[in-house]
């Protein structure tokens, strides 16, 4: 063989294994998040692509950023160790929620009633015998002669003066203590108003609550153009892509109670949500969305022992935490006059009523001092018959 074919055939050589080794020392990542659609940079650099996304790496630590622009949704950063081959990472982002202030701290309530007097001590020791009485008088002389009989006895001496009195008995116990005095009055609730319609047009939300339309205070936009992802503004069949309304579906889970049904839909769950199979309200701050206009009226009452005649909602809530906890529910317009109650149990809401609110507006608050492991149920209830329709329930706390 030729010096010339020799030297050709070892750079060949040399060729293929360069590559191998260069294809060995990359990998692939693949990267998908919740919601979808978030932009994704390496080592600083944006990609140019958007969830779910594939990217070549070289071999070794990578610095990866997962961002949905506009504020509503907190950045995830985080490194990436890639290794030859295929590696994947999966990113839930956590939306922001502003919260409200905080309402002033009712005063404090009246002191209980005075427990009853305890019983009395037992009777103190009898006092000693009285002394002897006097020897009564000697019998009359008998007559002379023979000595006559022995004479009777005296009568017996008059009774003694009556002993000391007695030491006083111990103190009987402490009586138990009064009832409790009726709760403080609640602090004026914080307008939540920004963070309500926050929650409406976070596409967090809107990827999950179907067609649950916003308030009207919340001004949303319509038309042929909509904000990117907002599919409620598009008409039915439409979603919005890329700031325009285009045909397709929406995805994602569905926000509680709603259940995906086999079409891809979020639907009521085939059981109601009563006090036999209440919704659960898990992770804080927590925000549900409901609809009753098809729940049944159970004729569960107020605290006041009143009985709203419209449909409702029972959910059921165990805290972590010992704290002061907040309940909202937030409704579309005032035409829906919806009552909130926060009680302890479902078969004795009464007296086991922790709080409730029926005020004129879209808001009811309830503001509750909980401990933890207490389990309350709370009741999305309407006034009357003709009050029932959507709404939005936040639980937050402890505070």
């Amino acid at each position: 063989m030729s010096a010339r074919k020799l030297t050709g055939c070892l750079l060949g050589t040399l060729i293929m294994l360069w590559s191998a080794a260069a294809i060995a020392a990359n990998g692939s990542l693949k990267i998908t998040s919740f919601p979808t659609g978030a932009e994704v940079s390496i080592d600083g650099i944006s990609t140019g692509k958007f969830t779910p996304m594939s990217e070549s790496l070289a071999e070794g630590d990578h610095v990866v950023t997962v961002a949905i622009p506009g504020g509503l949704w907190q950045d995830d950063t985080r490194t990436v160790s890639i290794t030859p081959g295929n590696n994947d990472l999966s990113v839930t982002l956590i939306p922001l929620i502003t919260q409200g202030d905080q309402g002033e701290q009712g005063p404090q309530g009246d002191q209980g009633p005075a427990g009853p007097q305890g019983e009395q001590g037992p009777v103190g020791v009898a006092g000693p015998p009285g002394p002897l009485g006097p020897q009564g008088n000697p019998g009359t002389d008998g007559a002379d002669g023979a000595q006559g009989p022995k004479g009777d006895t005296g009568d017996t001496g008059p009774e003694g003066t009556q002993g000391i009195q007695g030491l006083t008995g111990d103190t009987g116990p402490q009586g138990p203590q009064g009832i409790q005095g009726p709760p403080g009055l609640d602090g004026q609730p914080a307008d939540r108003t920004a963070e309500v319609c926050a929650l409406y047009f976070s596409l967090y939300v809107q990827a999950l609550i179907g067609d649950l339309m916003p308030p009207d205070y919340c001004s949303p936009q319509s038309g042929e153009q909509c904000a990117d992802r907002l599919d409620f503004q598009c008409a039915e069949g439409l979603i919005c892509e890329s700031g325009i309304c285009v045909e397709g579906t929406s995805g994602g889970i569905c926000f509680p109670p709603l259940v995906e049904d086999e079409f891809g839909n979020c639907v009521e769950p085939s059981e109601p949500l009563t006090c036999a199979s209440p919704g659960v309200v898990e992770g804080l701050p927590f925000n549900g969305f409901g609809d009753t206009t098809n729940a049944a009226d159970n004729g569960l009452p107020t605290c006041s022992g009143n009985v709203p005649r419209g449909p409702e909602h029972v959910w059921s809530f165990v805290p972590d935490t010992t704290g002061t906890y907040i309940f909202e529910v937030h409704v579309p317009n005032t035409t829906f006059d919806i009552i909130l109650t926060v009680a302890g149990s479902c078969d004795d809401i009464v007296n086991s009523c922790l709080g409730s609110s029926d005020v004129v507006g879209t808001t009811e608050t309830v503001s509750v001092l909980l401990d933890a492991g207490q389990a309350v149920f709370v009741l999305v209830d309407g006034f009357n018959e003709t009050d029932y329709g959507e709404y939005a329930l936040i639980v937050d706390g402890p505070y």
